[in-house]
């Protein structure tokens, strides 16, 4: 795979071999990093089949010694990621400019650093609009570009452009009565470069339902009971937190045998960003 463009130089060759079982996965705690895509275009796609499929798994708000591999005190079992650990490589020397959602999200998905854009501290609240400018480069558009088939599936965080009856901002502390769910939401992951798209804004903000590609499931029309973990607002009738990692993983491992099947030569790349450890804790009894 050759990468090319004002600040994309030649990928290193031992990133290009293929990976065990053709799937390279990254499992990132929330810190940004910084990948060199930069704003232009890449030329060239892969001249054979040797690409691998790639899975970046993002951990919202997992602290570095909760994995039993990097803390052999630490209190969870982690059997799974730590054979991970052991089958792949770990790198132990991060630095981060920030370790909160929206602007790690934005590190990850553009390699820019954060704070160059409107948001200068903290992280975009219910109803903001979109954060990825339009015309920035993004991972997935960098891999749409090398002839991948991409898809986001988990906690987006990044903003959207909520449409409304009345063409004013979505109406926040409320029921967003002004939010106009039939129709399709633009500035989300399908205009930043993924072909497929299932997830919540944020499991803690409305409103409370599914969103799939550039539409919500559902109306959302009961307000949030305030037992419920979140910030008041709308919410689909009979929406349950506990339901959300369940349901994330059913839809990303769906997504991959999908498209495994329909298309078997043509590279994947998943984005998950989960959920969880970041409130609402909302375990699944199964778990």
């Amino acid at each position: 795979m050759q990468l090319t463009s004002s600040r994309v130089k030649h990928a290193p060759s031992h990133l290009l071999r293929p990976f065990p079982h053709e799937i390279a996965t990254l499992i990132l705690t929330s810190l940004t990093v910084c990948l060199p895509i930069g704003a232009g275009k890449c030329e060239g796609k892969p001249k054979n089949d040797s690409v691998p499929n790639i899975v970046l798994i993002l951990a919202d708000d997992m602290g570095y010694g909760d994995l039993g591999c990097q803390n052999s005190q630490s209190k969870v079992p982690t059997p799974n990621m730590d054979r991970l650990a052991r089958q792949g490589s770990r790198f132990t020397d991060a630095h981060s400019p920030s370790a909160v959602c929206t602007p790690t999200r934005y590190g990850i998905l553009t390699g820019r650093f954060c704070w160059r854009t409107r948001l200068k501290r903290w992280v975009l609240w219910s109803w903001d609009g979109p954060l990825l400018e339009p015309d920035r480069l993004t991972l997935p558009e960098l891999l749409k570009q090398q002839g991948y088939e991409t898809a986001a599936v988990g906690k987006w965080h990044l903003g959207m452009s909520w449409p409304t009856t009345d063409g004013k901002q979505p109406k926040k502390g409320g029921m967003a009565e002004n939010v106009d769910f039939s129709r399709p939401i633009k500035g989300g992951p399908l205009d930043h470069g993924f072909d497929y798209y299932f997830g919540v804004d944020v499991p803690n903000f409305p409103p409370y339902c599914y969103i799939e590609n550039d539409r919500t499931i559902g109306t959302p029309t009961e307000p949030k009971p305030k037992a419920m973990f979140g910030a008041h607002g709308p919410m689909l009738p009979g929406w349950n937190l506990v339901n959300i990692m369940p349901d994330l993983t059913e839809k990303a491992v769906a997504w991959i045998d999908r498209e495994a099947k329909k298309s078997p030569r043509k590279p994947l790349f998943l984005y998950f960003p989960l959920t969880a450890p970041h409130t609402p804790i909302a375990a699944c009894p199964a778990v």
